[in-house]
């Protein structure tokens, strides 16, 4: 039963640490003129109405990309290619859209770089495929994302990422994904492959961060980001994670060189978070 719809939490404080992280991923693909290919496995709508009725009801993203909109002018240029396609989708100047992954992808497409997104929810992809309509290298999958990109794994071009990023809604999903990380990499080796995780009040992110070391899957590296729970008490989400296998090497630069100023609009817990470290060694 899938009832999950990322609507109600668009652009709160774990998707601006997450499409931060996967921003730089794609300027690092986008740095030479080979191609590339950017798969993801949860596609969810792409494109989010900040003043629709589920973004109105939990407020969430004034918790979050709220906060870094006002101040974008001061923004480290590491944010750049993240705020810029923020402001492609709001000419005007006020914050009313938000993208998800897969429109800060495609705003990167061109003839020779494809976008390979796969979405289960039937409301979710009905979203996705109007948000993605302009975009003529883009390719839809209504299935299972973990099956659906296992099957069309490796490119052509051998460049790529592939992003994961599920509700979590299935337990299990922490426990599978290290398991099928590694099959992907077993076919293609130099896959860059992001892991978003959710950090909540029972710990279930440890059986992914331990089964990726079970499975002896090496070169990760990782990036926590934790809340204070004054910051928001309603919340079972206490921080957002990010896993990066096969990171490009500035990257752990570039967080490093934007978190002081993420970590202070986000109200982010310094003592408990990890701006950047390689958690794995290759």
């Amino acid at each position: 039963m899938l009832s999950y719809q990322h609507g109600f939490h668009a652009g709160n404080f774990a998707d601006v640490h997450k499409h931060w992280v996967v921003s730089r991923l794609l300027e690092h693909l986008c740095a030479k003129p080979k191609g590339w290919n950017w798969y993801e496995t949860h596609a969810g709508r792409g494109r989010y109405d900040l003043t629709g009725d589920q973004a109105r009801k939990t407020g969430e993203w004034q918790h979050g990309i709220g906060r870094l909109w006002s101040e974008r002018a001061r923004a480290p240029d590491v944010f750049g290619a993240y705020l810029d396609v923020l402001d492609a989708l709001n000419p005007g100047g006020e914050l009313k859209c938000y993208p998800g992954s897969p429109l800060l992808a495609a705003h990167r497409s061109h003839p020779g770089r494809e976008l390979v997104l796969c979405e289960l929810h039937p409301q979710e992809f009905s979203q996705l495929r109007h948000a993605m309509k302009p975009f003529t290298h883009c390719h839809l999958h209504h299935r299972d994302g973990f099956e659906g990109v296992s099957a069309v794994v490796p490119p052509k071009s051998g460049r790529g990422a592939v992003l994961v990023d599920p509700s979590y809604e299935h337990k299990d999903d922490f426990t599978r994904i290290p398991r099928w990380a590694d099959a992907v990499l077993g076919r293609w080796r130099q896959a860059l492959i992001a892991i978003w995780y959710p950090v909540l009040e029972r710990p279930h992110h440890r059986d992914l961060l331990m089964g990726l070391k079970a499975q002896g899957i090496r070169n990760v590296w990782r990036s926590e980001l934790i809340r204070p729970a004054e910051e928001d008490p309603s919340q079972r989400m206490r921080g957002s994670g990010m896993i990066v296998v096969n990171p490009p090497w500035k990257l752990a630069d570039e967080i490093e060189q934007g978190w002081d100023w993420l970590a202070t609009r986000l109200s982010v817990d310094r003592a408990h978070s990890t701006a950047s470290e390689m958690w794995i060694p290759e």
